[in-house]
């Protein structure tokens, strides 16, 4: 239902099986499933110069080829560490065009095999729980282009560790009908998947994995923008993980640098930590039930996070109408030290507690700005801004009370302000966006 398997020849040493019997492992008209054959297989190594992999959902196609695929260390059906020489993929999209990659040496420790077939082929046991699947893997290098959208990407090294998983509810053949059906209604309406249907596989399918630390290195990518002028994307470091039950602890950037026409940003660091997407699985579960108030408050399904960070910023950009604050106002730059956003004790969507600062917004001015508050600081002889501020603040629900506990600016040759008050008699209608409520 998703695709086909070929190994045009296997071997295998000190296995429990002869060579006939190892190939007959993967017929597919075999009596017995696929995940109990391979919980019984035990093998010191088992070997295929080729494995090809090919599927088509709808009008896209893929074919990837593994080369020199090397099993070590089999024991009832799961290897102690499965090595790849490197992959080539194929792959044609409507949108996209022809797109290829090619992958360098992959490598994955503790890999459960019958585990992985069950994924695939079955479908999950009454109140199954996430099971490991491997403990961790690496791919070194790996390069992506494609025709149509005429991008090339590259990524020196990718790593992660602790995935977990279980197979879905209604089967893996279930969610690739249901990404045939969406590219169907693209040309034909009538074949749109129903919601309900669209919602059960989406909460079953967040929480079917987990993994610990998922990250990349030395990436960088060749792009064209909307007008079809190139720019390059590079990036240090990517972060995502731990993930588990729909929260994501962590998904970070780090040396993001961005050039194209008139354009030159760079980015010490993005991250988003405390991710937690329960309340839209939540609703997509009561959506999937039938329930017919799920989506009364859509509010409900907004995903919270404890904190969002941007540091390091440094822009440089051209500025079109000829107001920048450089090179007699060709360009406009400006650099931030920091931004963040910290949100906790979420209701309906708003964090009851939060805090914002910016530390070292810094830029230029000049009598030519377009903002006529700009215009008139450097009519008073300001040459720079250099400022910081921060809001702290918090709704005690018990006592009704609001507290801005910090509101604060201060700034080179601006001066400094701190305030804090606290408002009594504050419901919770703060937060609803009713004040009927």
């Amino acid at each position: 239902p998703f695709g086909t398997y070929r190994i045009p020849s296997l071997g295998a040493q000190g296995a429990n099986v002869t060579a006939e019997d190892l190939a007959a492992l993967f017929d597919a008209n075999a009596p017995t499933p696929l995940a109990p054959r391979l919980a019984k297989l035990n093998a010191a190594s088992i070997t295929a110069p080729e494995v090809i992999a090919e599927h088509t959902v709808a009008e896209r196609t893929q074919r990837i080829v593994y080369k020199n695929v090397t099993l070590a260390n089999v024991v009832g059906g799961k290897a102690e560490k499965i090595t790849i020489a490197g992959a080539d993929l194929d792959a044609t999209d409507p949108q996209a065009g022809r797109m290829r990659a090619v992958y360098g040496p992959m490598s994955a420790r503790a890999v459960d095999l019958a585990l992985a077939a069950r994924i695939f082929t079955e479908k999950a046991n009454a109140g199954e729980a996430r099971a490991p699947l491997y403990t961790d893997f690496a791919v070194d290098g790996v390069q992506m282009s494609s025709d149509k959208l005429d991008f090339d990407v590259r990524m020196a090294r990718m790593t992660g560790s602790g995935v977990k998983a279980r197979p879905l509810a209604q089967g893996f053949p279930a969610m690739m009908e249901l990404a045939a059906k969406g590219a169907e209604a693209k040309s034909n309406p009538a074949a749109k998947p129903e919601p309900k249907v669209v919602a059960t596989l989406i909460a079953d399918l967040f929480d079917a994995f987990e993994f610990g630390v998922m990250e990349t290195t030395g990436f960088t990518g060749a792009f064209k923008d909307k007008d079809g002028k190139p720019f390059t994307m590079s990036m240090a470091r990517m972060v995502f993980g731990p993930y588990a039950a729909g929260r994501l602890n962590e998904m970070a950037y780090e040396g993001l640098k961005v050039e194209g026409d008139g354009v030159k940003v760079g980015m010490g660091g993005l991250a988003i930590r405390g991710l937690d997407l329960s309340n839209p699985l939540r609703i997509a579960g009561l959506t999937a039930q039938g329930d017919p108030m799920a989506l009364q408050n859509p509010r409900d399904a907004i995903p919270t996070i404890a904190q969002f960070v941007v540091s390091g910023l440094d822009l440089d950009v051209a500025a079109k109408d000829g107001k920048g604050n450089a090179e007699n106002g060709a360009r406009t730059r400006a650099q931030l030290g920091k931004f963040q956003f910290d949100g906790a004790n979420y209701l309906q969507g708003i964090p009851t507690k939060l805090a914002l600062a910016v530390e070292k917004l810094v830029f230029d001015l000049n009598s030519s700005a377009s903002d006529p508050r700009l215009r008139e600081l450097a009519g008073l002889g300001l040459k720079r801004v250099n400022a910081s501020a921060r809001i702290a603040a918090a709704w005690d629900e018990p006592k009704q009370e609001l507290s801005l506990d910090d509101a604060s600016f201060e700034g080179e040759r601006l001066g400094q302000i701190k305030l804090g008050l606290t408002a009594g008699n504050v419901g919770k209608e703060l937060c609803s966006g009713n004040a009927a409520s």
